[in-house]
């Protein structure tokens, strides 16, 4: 066995949700630059959903990020539209 393989059989798996998103966000594009892959992350603040409702039910639900908002954003990032840019991240901070 060699010792990259070796090194990897020791490490434990990992996933984007487990690593600093910044840190996903690099690799990702480091390694797929050669196959025309970018990575695109959202960073919303909070969602506006009924369990962050529930949550904290004195909040202004009217600041935070709606769902939809959000699935706007990943249609864009998937569209023609936006091939050619490098923004990478698509900051939805509402108004909190």
């Amino acid at each position: 066995m060699h010792d990259r393989q070796r090194i990897r059989k020791q490490q434990q798996p990992w996933s984007p949700t487990a690593c600093p998103k910044g840190w996903f966000y690099n690799i990702v594009n480091v390694e797929g630059a050669e196959r025309n892959v970018q990575a695109v992350t959202i960073l919303p603040s909070i969602i506006d959903t009924p369990a962050n409702r529930d949550a904290m039910s004195d909040a202004d639900f009217s600041q935070w990020v709606k769902p939809a908002e959000i699935a706007e954003a990943v249609l864009f990032a998937c569209s023609e539209a936006a091939q050619k840019q490098r923004f990478g991240q698509f900051k939805m901070y509402g108004g909190v």
